[in-house]
């Protein structure tokens, strides 16, 4: 859920236009009125902050930094409050088993793996551990970052780091697609063959696991199972063991 002060966050960055310099090696980053540079910094944005309204959708990469796109922004003016961002829903066709579509409301702010990372054990721990949630997270950026069709509606391309350095013009995208290539072929290489189907249709083809389950034929639970083995491979591929800069 979106903290009040997130909410209010983003209102700020909005009205001045701000753009959000981000940089891999400090923990909070500068977001300036209308990207002008010359002047001091309208806000300060924490590493939380910034991650936070990217799992919203609320910010998006651009030439010269990060801001908040325009369907978040409508939202705001809209009058949004941070209950609803968990309401936007919307009517999609499923296929059920026999191969029969069924037309179901489904919450359109959320991914398949933000449902798997919002749910809990039975002693109310997370189902799935901080460390494989963030890799999962790194995994969908690189995806979307690469080119490949967008997971969900949810804009991962403004989640996480780019850390190939480029900022600007056609080529340069072009380069930081081919980066995000590389670095998603490796993490799919260190997911392993395998595993790698179940990571890949949870978290980059908004699969549900019983969906994975009924076409791969696995027994109930496996799926889970699956993606949880090769989370923690990614776990050790990223490094987003807590306690360690990544």
């Amino acid at each position: 859920m979106l903290s009040p002060a997130d909410h209010q966050l983003a209102r700020d960055l909005a009205h001045y236009r701000a753009i959000i310099i981000m940089d891999e090696r400090a923990d909070a980053y500068p977001a300036y009125a209308y990207g002008d540079r010359r002047k001091r910094p309208l806000r300060w944005v924490s590493d939380k902050s910034f991650r936070n309204l990217s799992s919203f959708g609320g910010l998006e990469a651009g030439a010269r930094g990060y801001c908040v796109t325009e369907s978040f922004l409508r939202r705001l003016k809209a009058g949004d409050n941070h209950a609803r961002q968990h309401r936007d829903m919307e009517e999609r066709e499923i296929y059920i088993e026999g191969g029969v579509k069924r037309p179901v409301r489904v919450n359109a702010g959320m991914t398949a793996f933000d449902r798997l990372c919002r749910r809990k054990k039975s002693g109310g721990e997370a189902l799935l551990s901080t460390a494989q949630q963030e890799a999962g997270r790194r995994f969908m950026n690189d995806y979307a970052r690469a080119g490949h069709t967008q997971v969900a509606t949810q804009n991962y391309m403004s989640a996480g780091e780019d850390k190939t350095g480029y900022s600007g013009g056609a080529e340069d995208a072009h380069i930081r697609r081919l980066d995000a290539e590389t670095r998603f072929e490796a993490a799919k290489s260190a997911i392993g063959e395998g595993l790698d189907k179940a990571v890949l249709a949870i978290c980059c083809h908004d699969h549900r696991l019983e969906q994975i389950e009924r076409a791969e034929k696995w027994a109930n639970g496996t799926g889970l199972t699956l993606l949880k083995m090769g989370l923690t491979r990614l776990v050790k591929h990223y490094g987003t063991q807590a306690g360690r800069r990544f």
